[in-house]
């Protein structure tokens, strides 16, 4: 059974496998300003979009020294994609903080968890 930290470290290294084709295509990311579909598709196939979602959620649940290590790799074959990516995270996280204030104000809302 692979441990946390052996599953981190395979992590990164699945980032840092994905460097070069990032590189090749980050001329083109730039030319059409946008992340192309190739590079989505290899951060997919790769896990990299569900980092953070706990694993009750189908996520990996890895942790931010993980998720840190993983964008600057990412970074390294395009800048472009590695900010995206680390943008990816941001609206969860905010609607974590709101639905935490909400409870502590005693404000019902509603919010979907779908897997």
């Amino acid at each position: 059974m692979i441990n946390a930290i052996d599953n981190n470290y395979l992590l990164v290294e699945r980032a840092r496998s994905l460097v070069q084709d990032l590189r090749n295509r980050a001329k083109t990311t730039d030319e059409i300003r946008r992340i192309p579909e190739e590079s989505i598709n290899d951060l997919k196939e790769n896990g990299l979009f569900k980092l953070l979602r706990p694993q009750m959620y189908g996520g990996l649940e890895t942790n931010i020294r993980t998720f840190t290590d993983i964008i600057v790799e990412i970074s390294r074959g395009c800048a472009s994609t590695g900010w995206i990516l680390s943008l990816f995270f941001r609206v969860p996280q905010d609607t974590i903080i709101v639905a935490l204030l909400a409870f502590k104000m005693g404000v019902k809302i509603a919010i979907s968890l779908e897997k």
